[in-house]
């Protein structure tokens, strides 16, 4: 079967390669979603491959049209245009398809069929048929007329979108089942009011498989912007033995090397223990001493003060920045679609991005919470840098600062990481200490033991001290010596 490609990009992704030829569409959705803005970019695209393309218009007049075009900067002077917002006004000729006197019974069929006879479109859009059903007295003969325009349509080699709106196809289901697919298109306030989202539904696609489920859109400069929903499973045997270090010596130690490139790391923690100061320095090192280069998407703080603080306890993340080996970007909450995020971080990979941190979980998730779950999102996202190979590092923000029940995260998260950083407060002789350990490593063995992290202003700002001994409890916050010792 050949494929009409869209022009809509994701949509064709999520269509498997486009329309198929010669076949009819509905393109439901309420007023104001967004359909004929889709129908024109299908139709600009069959101008840019240099088919014939008709827009029939019953409820926008034709200039009207070409003037929104416009703030798309769109030229649609080459797509033929007939303007029916006034139906009836047109004669017929005469055809083969139905009798005359079926024609008779509906003016608007007899204009359409005229600027199908007149133009012989390889694309045809008719905006909408839901006027056409509403100027037809009959609706036995609206049916058959439908039926008869499709076949003629077919036979013709035109492949045609048509635009409805999902309560007049609620009344008349047999639209539904004539046509060859359905895409639905939809615009919602998220479940907390503050959001717009858009979103399109393959609801039939007669003949061709296609992506289930709700993928998200927005109107761009250039026009309609659709962010097909990623399922992807992840594939441990790609996973390497070569290791990224953090370059601190007691701290590569400890975690028996180093991180497994193509692997995930989850480093928990509660608010200023150091975890971004953790995976600075992890980037940087890796950026400057192993040539990866890193994308550093951060969902709390902003790049601006970053920097400042990592300038102050010696770590180059500026340099990195500035040389282009580290790219640095604030994700501000509900800039992005969950799919939108991924598409910009895959967008990177083209670029030569290898190692990825996201900086923190909560943020993330707060950002995304207005689009369905925020972890089934991040598990696609996490489950398709495994399967490209990359090595992703996470913070996340736990609420006890210190003692109380041990818990990597408070949602869940740590099934999706191979490695697991632990970075706690507790307190020793008057002083708030910080600790930091491993307690999991999917593929290598690690030093089972805590240490004591200082992060001091200076040239060298991150310090690992050697293994807290004869000391108990640490993880309860209060530590006591051993009795041995005592």
């Amino acid at each position: 079967m050949n494929r009409v490609a869209t022009g809509i990009p994701g949509l064709d992704t999520i269509l498997k390669g486009g329309f198929i030829e010669k076949r009819t569409y509905l393109i439901l959705g309420s007023p104001g979603v967004g359909k004929t803005i889709l129908s024109l970019q299908y139709l600009l695209e069959g101008i840019s491959n240099g088919e014939r393309c008709l827009c029939i218009n019953m409820i926008e007049p034709s200039s009207t049209m070409i003037s929104n075009g416009e703030s798309f900067g769109w030229d649609l002077s080459e797509i033929d245009m007939v303007d029916l917002t006034r139906a009836g006004l047109q004669t017929h000729g005469s055809y083969e398809v139905f009798s005359p006197a079926e024609v008779e019974n509906s003016s608007i069929f007899s204009a359409v069929y005229d600027a199908i006879d007149q133009y012989k479109p390889q694309r045809l859009v008719i905006d909408s048929v839901t006027q056409m059903s509403h100027v037809s007295a009959d609706h036995y003969q609206f049916r058959r007329q439908i039926l008869c325009m499709m076949l003629k349509l077919s036979e013709m080699g035109c492949t045609t979108l048509m635009t409805h709106e999902p309560n007049a196809l609620a009344q008349d289901m047999y639209t539904g089942l004539a046509v060859d697919g359905i895409l639905m298109l939809r615009r919602e306030l998220s479940q907390q009011k503050l959001v717009e989202v858009r979103s399109v539904e393959v609801q039939k696609f007669r003949g061709s498989d296609y992506a289930a489920g709700v993928h998200y859109f927005r109107f761009g400069d250039q026009g309609i912007k659709l962010f097909p929903s990623g399922r992807s499973s992840r594939r441990v045997e790609q996973m390497s033995s070569e290791q990224l270090v953090f370059g601190i010596d007691r701290l590569d130690a400890l975690l028996g090397g180093g991180l497994e490139i193509g692997t995930t790391t989850l480093t928990s923690g509660p608010t200023g223990v150091g975890k971004s100061t953790l995976v600075a320095q992890f980037l940087t090192e890796v950026a400057l001493k192993q040539s990866k280069k890193c994308l550093y998407l951060s969902f709390e703080e902003a790049p601006s003060s970053i920097i400042k603080r990592n300038e102050g306890i010696g770590i180059p993340l500026k340099e990195c920045v500035d040389q282009g080996i580290v790219r640095l970007e604030y994700v501000h909450p509900r800039q992005y679609y969950p799919d939108e995020l991924a598409m910009m971080t895959f967008e990177h990979l083209d670029e030569g991005v290898e190692v990825v941190a996201l900086d923190g979980i909560r943020g993330y998730e707060f950002a995304m919470q207005p689009y369905g779950n925020p972890l089934n999102s991040l598990n696609n996202l996490l489950a398709e840098l495994g399967r490209r190979g990359v090595t992703v590092v996470l913070t996340n923000e736990v609420e006890v600062i210190a003692g109380g029940e041990l818990k990597a995260t408070e949602t869940g998260a740590s099934h999706m990481c191979d490695n697991l950083i632990l970075m706690r407060y507790s307190e020793f002789e008057a002083e708030v200490i910080k600790l930091i350990g491993c307690l999991k490593k999917r593929l290598s063995p690690f030093e089972p033991e805590l240490r004591q992290l200082r992060i001091e202003p200076g040239p060298v700002g991150l310090k690992l001290g050697p293994k807290l001994q004869n000391l108990s409890g640490i993880l309860t916050g209060v530590p006591t010596m051993a009795q041995s010792e005592q």
